[in-house]
């Protein structure tokens, strides 16, 4: 019986055992990080930040949102390459590039509604060329739905410019279906 008594005292976690555990624990849970890249950078007061000191060439502003972001990352244990992504000058290009693409998207989205010319907004943008394909596909997507519904009214022979009733059909679609959210 001593013998079960020693073995079943030894098995047991000494205090020291215990206190390792929770230490354990606990540096594990500090270093899960509490929110990705993409949330930080997609915060709505960082973008508007971000996206004014570009449109102002305003460099010390656009130093400033990175040291806030900076600030954030850190305390949110933002993994080490994402930290590094958005650190330093390197990290400053990145941020404004960042800033650049949603400022473009920004306007690409009011036009895209309005159907107004997205060319002038490409050569604003030259080095976003894969937005300029996508934003080229949507504009070809958008356009053929309207056709298709231009030829529908016509043939159920709409009184009224069939066009112009077929564009605000399809943006009252958008704007209500949520997609301009996915744009």
């Amino acid at each position: 019986m001593a013998s079960a008594f020693l073995f079943l005292f030894a098995c047991q976690p000494s205090d020291e055992d215990a206190v390792s555990e929770v230490s354990t624990l606990e540096r594990d849970q500090a270093s899960i990080p509490l929110l990705s890249l993409s949330e930080l950078m997609s915060a709505s007061d960082f973008q508007e930040g971000i996206k004014q000191a570009v449109i102002n060439d305003d460099r010390a502003a656009l130093v400033y949102w990175q040291e806030q972001a900076l600030l954030v990352a850190s305390e949110a244990n933002l993994l080490q390459r994402e930290l590094e992504l958005i650190s330093g000058e390197q990290g400053l290009v990145y941020i404004e590039y960042q800033a650049k693409k949603q400022l473009f998207n920004d306007s690409f989205v009011e036009r895209f509604l309005y159907f107004q010319e997205i060319d002038s907004l490409i050569n604003q943008y030259p080095y976003l060329t894969g937005l300029h394909e996508r934003a080229r596909k949507l504009v070809a997507e958008r356009d053929a739905l309207v056709l298709k519904a231009i030829e529908i009214l016509e043939n159920d022979a709409y009184q009224g410019n069939a066009r112009i009733a077929a564009e605000q059909q399809w943006r009252d679609y958008v704007l209500q279906s949520g997609l301009l959210d996915k744009l």
